[in-house]
């Protein structure tokens, strides 16, 4: 499939949790080796625990299988980057698939910094320095439609995870407030009709 497995993040119990109350079943088993182990995995007071590791792990303090206090965080998705990695490579562009492999394992906040360390030139470390910028640029750009037209551009900024949900509002509303302002001042027959 791709990307990389989820890691657990040993923390102080904090006694709440984000998946607290959840539960789940599943099969596990040693890897390379078929998955035959049903197992059922509990957050409750901010840790996590496997029932199947309660009845086998020794834990010496509790005589009990040990509790995990995990972060749970969202995955980035892998099958989203894999698929644009395999695509790219379809298409040939082994650079640019060795550029997205290395760029999805980049965590959310040292992206810029990675992308700006890999700037082939002086113009794509201003792109990407000014990028809402060139956000708007690109949504109004004559044949945008070449690489998905505005909805593209815009899918593919929020998966490059580099944009905030507000600051892309006032981009795209800058960027296509221009002709319905000049609409609004100088009517409807501006537009030929």
């Amino acid at each position: 499939m791709g990307g990389t497995p989820p890691t657990a993040e040993i923390l102080p119990e904090t006694g709440t949790g984000p998946l607290d109350g959840m539960v789940f079943t599943g099969r596990t088993g040693p890897t390379g080796q078929p998955r035959d182990v049903v197992d059922t995995f509990v957050f409750k007071d901010g840790t996590f625990v496997s029932r199947e590791c309660e009845a086998r792990c020794d834990d010496p303090a509790t005589g009990k299988g040990r509790r995990l206090i995990v972060a749970a965080q969202p995955q980035r998705g892998p099958r989203r980057a894999a698929a644009l990695i395999s695509l790219a490579r379809d298409l040939g562009l082994a650079r640019t698939a060795r550029l997205l492999a290395r760029f999805d394992a980049v965590p959310g906040e040292a992206r810029l910094a990675f992308l700006l360390s890999a700037a082939p030139n002086r113009l794509a470390e201003r792109l990407l320095t000014h990028r809402h910028i060139a956000l708007g640029l690109a949504i109004n750009s004559p044949g945008n439609f070449l690489v998905g037209g505005g909805g593209g551009i815009a899918m593919m900024a929020g998966m490059s995870r580099l944009f905030s949900l507000p600051a892309v509002v006032v981009t795209v509303a800058s960027a296509v407030a221009p002709v319905p302002v000049v609409v609004l001042l100088l009517g409807p027959a501006v537009m030929g009709k």
